[in-house]
């Protein structure tokens, strides 16, 4: 049985500029090249790896790898954020479980400011501010936020939340809508609304027990897949089909959308899951894969994971500049990627040439690699 939290958006254009978004229609293989010679594989030569150290730090499951502007590296799991320096040595845990100043109970996200890191709790909902030494500079909550609020990205005076109208009153057992906001907090913490909002569909299995107990089990049908470029665009995939929204989140305007022609890939379900993950597929009744599983910045481009992989198992991403045009694609082989839907939570992290991920070793302990790019 599984619950999940879901990380999925289809975009609601309630602004009334929608009209007269830009919309770019790329062609099917990047500018300027034909589709047979745009596509490369990148090389990857592991350089570095971080495993567990008796006594220091244990992975348990890593879910995000973030570089510091200092080259510092830090890894986040469900109840922990661990900082290694650029070689790879553990240095500190950042996270106090608790609910005092400067503690945490339930984690969930972290970025990076001028100053430092910032680290995100859904509940409360509240911001950390630490130096990357791990020393305490402030918290403060966030006011009228709901419970499971989730922090999204920051800069050093503007914070960006994603909630949502999910609770188990108004869910029904098949496919659901959901309706996601992106508000904006600024650092006396008060919370106000940008306007952005967003639906999703997930499929839903809800029983009630002879006890008045309820029992609800949930997956995503697409995907809700955000990526920051510094502090001038989020970028959203927010459908299952090939479409990338840009928006300007200072002043909450949505840029443009973009897509390109792209053949959706047939979908195989998976032959170990259990009899409710099975029933869950059966309500999802779906054909294809999502064309799009994650998107990254690395300098500045927007490196877009799709779903099209080659007979050696190797990712096809795509690559945009800020204007929305598509400029490049690659192969990569990533490890652990044996299907597309593989990638829904799979730490991928571009930094500086470089491309970071995660590993086990020959006794399925996690690691964490980094990669040379070529």
């Amino acid at each position: 049985m599984r619950l999940r939290n879901i990380f999925i958006i289809g975009l609601i254009l309630a602004s009334p500029l929608a009209s007269t978004q830009e919309v770019i229609n790329n062609p099917a293989a990047p500018a300027g090249k034909s589709q047979t010679e745009a596509i490369r594989v990148v090389k990857l030569t592991e350089v570095l790896r971080i495993s567990d150290e008796a006594g220091a730090f244990s992975f348990k499951n890593p879910r995000r790898i973030k570089i510091a502007p200092d080259g510092s590296v830090f890894v986040a799991e469900r109840e922990q954020l661990f900082k290694f320096d650029p070689r790879g040595r553990f240095v500190k845990t950042f996270l106090k479980k608790g609910e005092g100043p400067g503690e945490i109970k339930y984690f969930a996200n972290f970025f990076f400011d001028s100053q430092g890191v910032v680290i995100g709790s859904f509940m409360p909902v509240k911001l950390i501010f630490s130096g990357l030494d791990g020393s305490f500079r402030r918290e403060f909550r966030i006011h009228q936020a709901k419970p499971f609020t989730l922090l999204l990205h920051g800069s050093d005076d503007k914070f960006y939340f994603r909630s949502n109208d999910i609770s188990p009153g108004n869910i029904k057992n098949g496919i659901n809508q959901r309706t996601h906001l992106i508000d904006c907090a600024d650092i006396q913490g008060e919370l106000t609304s940008t306007g952005l909002s967003f639906t999703t569909l997930d499929a839903v299995i809800k029983k009630t027990s002879k006890e008045g107990g309820v029992y609800i089990n949930m997956d995503e049908i697409t995907e809700f897949i955000t990526v920051f470029d510094q502090n001038r665009y989020l970028y959203v995939s927010h459908q299952a089909r090939y479409r990338i929204t840009q928006v300007a989140p200072k002043s909450a305007k949505i840029i443009r959308h973009f897509n390109r022609p792209f053949q959706p890939v047939d979908f195989q379900i998976r032959e170990d899951l259990e009899e409710n993950d099975r029933k869950l597929e059966e309500i999802k009744n779906q054909k294809y894969y999502n064309d799009i599983y994650a998107m990254r910045i690395h300098e500045g481009k927007l490196m877009v994971f799709t779903s099209a992989m080659d007979t050696q198992k190797r990712v096809l991403v795509d690559v945009f500049d800020h204007n929305g045009k598509y400029i490049d694609c690659f192969y990569l082989k990533i490890p652990g990627i044996n299907r597309p839907d593989d990638l829904r939570r799979k730490p991928l992290c571009f930094s500086r040439g470089h491309f970071w991920t995660t590993s086990t070793d020959e006794d399925d302990n996690p690691l964490v690699i980094k990669y040379k790019m070529n």
